[in-house]
């Protein structure tokens, strides 16, 4: 057996192995010089399959010369090869080189053997503490491992010693995004940049930490920046949507998207914010196919399926809108956001019970959900539990303040039926009050929907009460917050009534609930009695009208 180069020489001298018989033995062991030579020629000139055939020539005589091996596993490496025994004999014969050492790690690292590359590069490092090449890879297989204080100590590291190393300045930058530290991966982005202007990789990660800081303008910037290095670069494509999305600007938001698909056809992920920037131009049926398409790519993916859910409730298919829900939860048992939107579709469904359930779901895993808060609220409102409503109500905009839409749910909440004379005084004086502080929102800019109105404002006529006042107040804020309502056609901006008799007055009824509803009972012996001859009758159903016998009779 060979001795260890540390073990006393088994001649008899006294000294070290490796101070005595190795030296002998390794002199007779390398391979003559023109060889040598030879080979690192054929290997400078990129002749890598000659070089792999000579060196395995001299290793048959000169098994143990590190020069040979070396060569030789550089020549598998660069022709894709397995190289991985070669790079470890080079690095038993040369235990004092640190190159050797950490060309080991790399291909160590390479294989997914991790703990063993930080072995490797660790040695490399003991051998030559100044190595950057090596704390950056260190770094790079910390961070692989996930032991990320460990892997910012190497980076910082190795632009200590170097400080014009860009790639680990931009390895530093990702570890730091990781963690979270948006401002500090953002100036080690910036860093690696201004060492290295093209590197693509770095103007786009920037762009994503850019993003995260809400700095949107800048984010695009990058992305673009990466694109003029690299135009069909299918992830900055897609990051550059994103960030036209997150603009408004959706329509080229979505022509990046395709772009970037027409380089990368089956990326789930492109595929998925397409159909998200679709689903918010109302294009819901182009986007339920874009998620089909995903799922079918990759069915397992849990946010496609929660995505595909929202655009089916949108379009009315509440059913098929809970089982795409269903899914996502199954393959991802605490998507918060899955549970809501299963509660949505639920409550649509008026399995009021269910959706109750399934927003406290949602409530359980991220508690300060506004949304699951307000949700709640609307459904226990919905069901004449006003407490329980002013209750999650409240907690929504504890949770978020500047959230409009919560304030008017809360600030307008009225209950069905009041339990006595007194509750009619305190419920109506609280609404007034409401309507107070709305208006000072509103008058700062704040927006909302024709979606959004709130109509508790029908229990004011139970009340025995003038409504006058209080409506009118209404009205001054709806017109305020709701400037769509006030919408005058430009071609009806001079329009003047026909003044001939002969002429028929045409009558619209709009509404929500011309259906099997005590409004369509109402309304019904009118629009059928109304006298054709002197008016024209139009029934205009809302989008989220229900399509029954009663409403068919009427049309």
């Amino acid at each position: 057996m060979k001795p260890n180069r540390n073990d006393p020489c088994p001649c008899g001298s006294g000294k070290k192995y490796k101070h005595c018989c190795e030296r002998n033995t390794v002199a007779h062991s390398v391979s003559p010089s023109a060889e040598s030579n030879q080979l690192q020629t054929l290997f400078n000139a990129g002749r890598f399959a000659e070089v792999e055939t000579m060196a395995s020539g001299l290793l048959e005589r000169y098994p143990e010369d590190p020069t040979v091996w070396k060569l030789l596993a550089m020549a598998l490496h660069m022709q894709g090869k397995t190289a991985l025994s070669a790079f470890q004999k080079t690095a038993e014969l040369l235990p004092d080189d640190a190159g050797a050492q950490m060309n080991f790690g790399n291909v160590l690292q390479q294989d997914g053997q991790l703990s063993e590359a930080v072995e490797s590069f660790q040695r490399a490092l003991a051998i030559k503490p100044t190595f950057a090449e090596a704390h950056n890879n260190l770094g790079a297989v910390f961070a692989a491992l996930g032991q990320l204080e460990n892997a910012v100590a190497s980076y910082r590291r190795a632009v200590q010693v170097k400080p014009n190393f860009a790639t680990a300045h931009s390895g530093l930058a990702a570890v730091l995004q990781t963690l979270g530290q948006w401002e500090a991966a953002a100036n080690s982005y910036r860093r690696a940049i201004q060492i290295q202007p093209d590197m693509v990789e770095a103007h786009n990660n920037l762009g994503v930490v850019l993003r995260s800081l809400g700095q949107f303008l800048p984010a695009i910037a990058s992305y673009r920046q990466a694109l003029q290095l690299q135009p069909n670069h299918a992830e900055v494509l897609c990051n550059l949507g994103v960030g036209l999305r997150d603009l408004g600007q959706l329509e080229e938001a979505v022509a990046s998207f395709r772009q970037a698909l027409s380089i990368q056809p089956d990326d789930a992920e492109t595929l998925s914010n397409l159909g998200l920037t679709l689903h918010d131009l109302g294009r819901f049926d182009e986007a339920i196919s874009i998620y089909q398409h995903a799922l079918t790519i990759n069915p397992n993916n849990a946010e496609a399926h929660n995505y595909l859910g929202i655009a089916l409730h949108l379009l009315g298919q509440y059913d098929k809108a809970t089982e795409s829900c269903r899914r996502a939860i199954v393959l991802q048992p605490n998507f918060a956001a899955a549970y809501s939107n299963l509660g949505n579709s639920l409550d649509a469904l008026e399995l009021f019970k269910d959706a109750i359930e399934s927003y406290l779901r949602a409530l359980g895993i991220e508690p300060h959900s506004a949304v699951a808060h307000n949700n709640l609220g609307a459904i226990f409102q919905k069901l004449g539990q006003t407490e329980e409503a002013l209750s999650y109500f409240r907690e929504a905009l504890t949770i978020q303040p500047d959230t409009f839409l919560y304030a008017i749910q809360l600030h307008l909440l009225l209950p069905v039926i009041p339990t006595s004379v007194d509750a009619i005084s305190a419920w109506r004086a609280c609404y007034e009050e409401g309507i107070a502080t709305l208006l000072k929102m509103a008058k700062n800019g704040a927006k909302i929907t024709n979606e959004q109105l709130n109509c508790c404002s029908f229990y004011l006529a139970y009340h025995n009460s003038s409504d006058r006042p209080v409506m009118e107040a209404l009205r001054h804020f709806y017109r305020i917050c709701v400037p769509d309502l006030t919408f005058t056609a430009p071609h009806l901006t001079n329009w003047q009534p026909h003044s001939s008799r002969e002429r028929r007055i045409k009558v619209g009824f709009l509404s929500e609930f011309l259906t099997h509803h005590t409004i369509g009972s109402h309304y019904k012996g009118f629009i059928e009695h109304l006298d054709r001859s002197r008016f024209e009758v139009v029934v205009i159903h809302s989008p989220k009208a229900k399509h029954d016998a009663f409403r068919a009779n009427l049309d």
